[in-house]
């Protein structure tokens, strides 16, 4: 059983998404912990649309899972979205040092845009106004 409502999932996305933009304004935090909070942000919204339509979900940081659930639940995923697929690897990287995969300024801006746009997305999903993203 999944805690909380789809607000209480949005809150804390939209908490996620303004930690990574304190940190691209921060020469010294870690890019790589900025686009693990944008990856949060990404995964959170992603699930507070599924809790408002009462779709489980298992325990995951994947968003490519994430985004098969809500089409197989009938949810329209705008392909304008499917960059975020890539970003699943930002929820380890983020978090522990040793990665080989450098993380850059661009990669910090898109993280930070896509999770803007998604956030967008899920909430008119939440409200009932499907269509965003697109």
């Amino acid at each position: 059983m999944i805690e909380g409502d789809a607000q209480e999932w949005l809150v804390h996305a939209d908490g996620d998404l303004h930690y990574a933009r304190l940190g691209q304004k921060d020469a010294d935090a870690l890019e790589s912990l900025i686009v693990f909070h944008a990856q949060q942000a990404i995964e959170k919204a992603l699930k507070a649309v599924l809790v408002g339509d009462e779709v489980d979900f298992p325990k995951t940081h994947d968003l490519e899972q994430l985004v098969e659930i809500i089409e197989d639940a009938g949810i329209a995923w705008p392909a304008g979205l499917n960059k975020v697929l890539e970003f699943t690897s930002f929820a380890t990287q983020g978090r522990y040092p040793g990665f080989d995969d450098p993380i850059t300024e661009a990669d910090v801006e898109e993280a930070i845009a896509m999770a803007e746009r998604v956030l967008v997305w899920a909430k008119q999903q939440v409200a009932g106004t499907p269509g965003a993203g697109s």
